[in-house]
Formats: structure tokens, sequence, C-alpha cells
């Protein structure tokens, strides 16, 4: 019986050393799917501090097409941030136009993140001006 039961480990062992060797033979990475991957981005930029009654803002832009997505890090340890309305306080300015966001991320409690869109076809030489969120009255992010 114990000859048995030797015999019935090894053969569970193999089985599983085989189905390993054929899993890595027939397994292949999948491509990264996530439309960011295939877009570009530039450099993330930072204003701010999570210090008490400031808040850290972090912009990164990514070109899509006719739209300019800005993905959004927004945090803080002591401001309240949904009392901000992104629609009303963010612009991009960009060959002498100021333009508001057609969307952006409904900010709450004090970590938020999200993209912030604009319909432009800008992918160079702009920046991105917020009014109005607490140390700073007004945060300028170029590229």
């Amino acid at each position: 019986m114990k000859q048995n039961t030797q015999y019935i480990i090894l053969a569970f062992v193999i089985f599983i050393v085989i189905a390993l060797i054929a899993f890595s033979f027939l397994w292949k990475p999948q491509p990264i799917t996530d439309a960011i991957a295939n877009k570009k981005s530039l450099q993330t930029k930072t204003t701010g501090s999570t210090d008490t009654g400031d808040v850290e803002i972090s912009l990164t832009p990514i070109r899509t097409g006719n739209q300019l997505t800005i993905k959004m890090a927004i945090n803080t340890h002591s401001v309240d941030l949904s009392q901000f309305n992104l629609q009303e306080i963010a612009a991009l300015e960009a060959n002498g136009k100021s333009i508001k966001p057609v969307s952006s991320p409904q900010l709450s409690g004090h970590h938020s993140s999200g993209d912030l869109i604009f319909n432009t076809n800008t992918n160079k030489n702009f920046k991105i001006t917020i009014q109005g969120i607490p140390k700073l009255n007004e945060r300028i992010f170029e590229w």
C-alpha cells in the first residue's frame, strides 16, 4: 500500500512538471491593450504638497487625436476637494486661446483622480491653469 501511494505521488509530480513545461511553451504574453500604451504621454508636472492646508496636484498630458487628455492625481490631508469644480476652475491655453475642459473628474474627499479632457489637437507649447485650490491661488502647469 505504501508503494502505491509513492507511485501516485510520483505520477502527480511528473504530471505537474509536464503541465508547467507545456504551459511555458504555449503561453505568450498578450500585448498591452490600454489606450494609454499606444499614446505618447508628456512629463508629469506637480504643484503643492500634502501639508496642512495645501493640495498636491499632478498632471500628465496624453496626446489623443483631436483631444488632449490630462491624467490627474489630487491629494491632500486637510482640504475637502468636493468644493472644487474643475469644469469652472481649469483651463488650457494654447495658440492664443483659452479652452475649458469638456470633461473632468468630480473631486471628493482628500484623494481624487481622473481625466481632464480638452477638445484640442494641441500637443506642445500649452499650459493648464487651475484657479482657487489652496494653498496656491493659481497653479500653472506648462509643457
